[in-house]
This record gives structure tokens, sequence and C-alpha cells, in this order.
């Protein structure tokens, strides 16, 4: 009879403690739209001994556009994956907040 008489104190008494908090860590990947990789080469480069004034001009013009491009890719991508860990990163602090 004791017995039945402690039970409901006891269930009372542990539904007064602290709430544990549980934690998970969420990992995302981010993967950049794929026209951000965008790098062009010239596949095959002419013969030197062969080229003309104008197509040495051609040429290099090529390389210099194709230069930039890359160029502005890599930046946009350093951009994009910048923004995406500063995002990750608050997203952690907000859960690790609560």
């Amino acid at each position: 009879m004791r017995a039945l008489l402690l039970l409901p104190l006891i269930a009372l008494a542990a539904c007064g403690s602290d709430p544990v908090v549980v934690r998970s860590t969420q990992h995302q990947i981010v993967m950049p739209e794929e026209s951000m990789f965008n790098c062009p080469t010239v596949d095959t480069l002419p013969h030197s001994r062969t080229l003309t004034d104008v197509q040495v001009a051609r040429l290099l013009v090529q390389l210099y556009q194709n230069n930039t491009t890359c160029k502005n890719s890599i930046t946009a991508l350093r951009e994009f994956l910048e923004k995406a860990k500063a995002t990750a990163e608050a997203g952690n602090n907000r859960e690790q907040q609560r």
C-alpha cells in the first residue's frame, strides 16, 4: 500500500525537473549553379611559324577575353560561397542560442 502512495509522489518529482534539450547538427551542402563555372579555354593553339600579325592579335584578344570571363566567374563563385558560409554560420549561431 505504501508503494502505491509513493509512486505518484515520485512521478510528480520527475515532472518538476528541468526539461532536457536535445540538439542535433545539420549539415548543408551548397552547390553553386553550373553557370558560375565558366572559364573558357583555347583548345588548340595555331602553329606559331605560320601566324600573321593579325592572327596573333586575335589570339591575344581571345585569351584576354577568356581570362576576364574566368576571373569574373571565380569572383562570383567566391562571393556566392562566402554568402553561403555566412548564412550557415548564422543558422548555427541561432541553433546554439536555443
